[in-house]
């Protein structure tokens, strides 16, 4: 897990979720799309709880693409 810290909260950050049955991968990138970090959480409503308090950590959150909204992601994309 690589984790980031961000000098500056109000910067953009933008959040692809790849979806498995067992495990969440998040991946945060800046405005110029560069990678702020990677996180892996539990598949349940903690984990995604933890996901969006990371990525928050790295940034203004502008827009999450969460993969599988049918499936795996269906919990993870109604969490708020």
């Amino acid at each position: 897990m690589e984790r980031a810290t961000r000098d500056d909260a109000g910067a953009p950050a933008y959040l692809g979720v790849d979806t498995h049955s067992e495990a969440h991968v998040g991946v945060a990138l800046d405005g110029a799309g560069r990678r702020l970090g990677v996180r892996s959480v539990p598949n349940a409503d903690s984990g995604h709880a933890e996901l969006l308090g990371w990525v928050l950590g790295l940034g203004a959150l502008v827009a999450a693409g969460v993969e599988g909204t049918g499936s795996y992601g269906a919990l993870c994309s109604r969490a708020s």
